[in-house]
């Protein structure tokens, strides 16, 4: 009899404790939803900035163009425009050598430039923006010791640091104070100015070297890409000639790799140019 009446007492005010807490519990959610709402009303609507800026345009000499011919000792005039959906911070303007072959992703000139340049030219600028957009007039002076070809590459960096896709100018630089070099190959180079031999086979190198002020020093050698230079071969000169030829030498025995055959002249004034073609031996 214990049994059959306290069981149910027991039974009914566990119930009971389950359904209060149960009302409380709810009444605990309610709440925090309620403060979970009043905290998003109150935070700030704040967005990620993913876009990067944009390099609408480069003018040189206010053309607009990817190509350029400029002259050696020449100040060039370089336009820039940029734009940024947010804020830019800063906009950076590089001179390199084109001379390796390498290439260049983004807007402009592809790249790809593999002769032989003569003299060296580098620059780096770096021009603060703080808007959503900017233009820049820059004047650039071009070495007079120089000829080849550049690569003039701008870019921009936003607030938060998104870049922009490279947009490339292809300079090249003309000079008409250097010893002018004309050189033909056999087997001949194509319309790339590549050379193309099964190795063991041998290479001819002949050509002519103008310059009014006369010819000082006449050099022709092999160089690998890295700048390693062998069968370095010197031409006799008689005098001060201001024009030279050479007839057809021979570089022996090609061993598979990629090359430049160059010929290197310098006049009386100290100015030196190079000429090359590049050799593939496969």
């Amino acid at each position: 009899m214990f049994v059959r009446i306290w069981v149910p007492k027991i039974q009914r005010t566990l119930q009971s404790l389950s359904f209060e807490f149960s009302k409380v519990m709810k009444k605990i959610l309610v709440l925090i939803g309620c403060f979970s709402l009043l905290i998003a009303a109150c935070r700030k609507d704040t967005k990620i900035d993913v876009i990067a800026p944009e390099v609408s345009s480069v003018r040189v000499n206010g053309s607009d163009s990817t190509i350029y011919l400029i002259a050696a000792g020449s100040t060039i005039q370089v336009a820039i425009d940029v734009a940024d959906n947010d804020r830019l911070n800063e906009v950076r303007v590089v001179v390199h050598d084109a001379e390796n072959g390498h290439v260049h992703e983004g807007n402009g000139h592809a790249g790809g430039e593999f002769r032989l340049n003569t003299g060296n030219w580098g620059k780096l600028d770096v021009l603060q923006a703080d808007n959503t957009t900017a233009t820049f007039n820059l004047e650039i002076p071009v070495p007079d010791s120089i000829a080849g070809q550049w690569h003039l590459v701008v870019n921009a960096l936003d607030q938060v640091g998104n870049v922009s896709k490279d947009y490339t100018i292809l300079l090249n630089v003309f000079n008409g104070e250097l010893p002018v070099i004309t050189g033909v190959t056999t087997p001949a180079a194509d319309a790339t100015g590549t050379v193309y031999l099964s190795p063991g086979n041998n290479l001819y190198l002949a050509g002519m070297v103008t310059d009014p002020d006369g010819i000082a020093e006449l050099y022709t050698y092999i160089s690998t890409f890295s700048g390693v230079v062998s069968d370095t071969i010197t031409i006799p000169l008689s005098g001060t000639p201001t024009a030279q030829s050479f007839p057809e030498m021979s570089f022996d025995q090609a061993q598979t790799g990629v090359y430049r055959v160059v010929i290197e002249a310098t006049d009386t004034q100290g100015n030196t140019r190079l000429w090359d073609n590049r050799v593939i031996v496969e």
